[in-house]
């Protein structure tokens, strides 16, 4: 059976739960043996047909010099670094099909199968997730708006738990679950009602954990099927709408 490895060297958390399940098919496809390189391999117990090996210290050392990845071993057929490997501009399809494009198979959105056991919450009562952070300060939405949400959902009764992996800067009236362990990120995220994000790795494990996803997006018009707020000029109003939508009924009722 040949062997091919897959080197996501980018610590990037949503392109690597994009690209997981699509090396997934791709194996299936190709009944070859995979080794995958990824930052998150403790989230992918579930994929027992791949073999997640540790980033190391000597990928970080190549990459920082050199553009293409190192050659493991003689019998490698993939070698894949993310961004360098696309043709085209990755920002005018869904990232799953860019990973689908780069290893030749047909591009079938599929949710990631995230390793979690979920807790007791660690929050009371209800409360919508808020993730404002993202790894481009492109995909970033004003702090006024995001202020304006926050207020809205505190006059109707809920909390908002921040869940970026930064420390909030001046946001008010939050309930700071920043830089926490994925984990807890996850649980907080499990027993929201919603979670409002960025196109960002946030947004990615939400979608991962089959919670209601509002996406705020001036950047990017495609990711994975969610409630989606996408224009150059997004207001307030248009999020909180959207994410009405996907609460439903209680919003009425907390």
């Amino acid at each position: 059976m040949q062997e091919q490895t897959i080197i996501l060297v980018s610590s990037a958390l949503g392109d690597t739960l994009a690209w997981v399940p699509v090396v997934e098919e791709y194996q299936k496809q190709k009944q070859c043996k995979i080794k995958l390189i990824t930052w998150y391999n403790e989230l992918f117990d579930q994929y027992p047909n791949i073999e997640f090996i540790e980033q190391t210290q000597l990928y970080q050392k190549w990459f920082s010099t050199h553009t293409e990845p190192p050659v493991l071993k003689e019998d490698l057929g993939i070698n894949y670094l993310i961004g360098l490997n696309d043709p085209t501009d990755p920002l005018t399809k869904p990232l799953q099909q860019v990973a689908a494009d780069i290893l030749g198979i047909d591009f079938t959105e599929t949710r990631p199968r995230l390793n979690f056991e979920p807790k007791e919450p660690k929050v009371e009562g209800k409360y919508i997730c808020i993730a404002p952070h993202a790894s481009s300060e492109q995909k970033h939405w004003d702090y006024e708006g995001w202020q304006q949400v926050i207020d809205y959902y505190n006059i109707k009764g809920y909390k908002v738990v921040y869940i970026s992996y930064e420390e909030p800067t001046d946001l008010k009236h939050i309930t700071d679950q920043s830089g926490q362990p994925i984990t807890e990120t996850m649980n907080n995220i499990y027993h929201s009602e919603a979670v409002i994000g960025l196109s960002s790795g946030v947004s990615w494990l939400a979608w991962g954990l089959e919670a209601k996803v509002v996406l705020v997006s001036t950047h990017t018009p495609i990711e994975f099927k969610c409630e989606r707020v996408y224009d150059e000029q997004i207001s307030p109003n248009m999020v909180i709408e959207a994410t009405n939508r996907v609460v439903g009924d209680s919003i009425d009722d907390v």
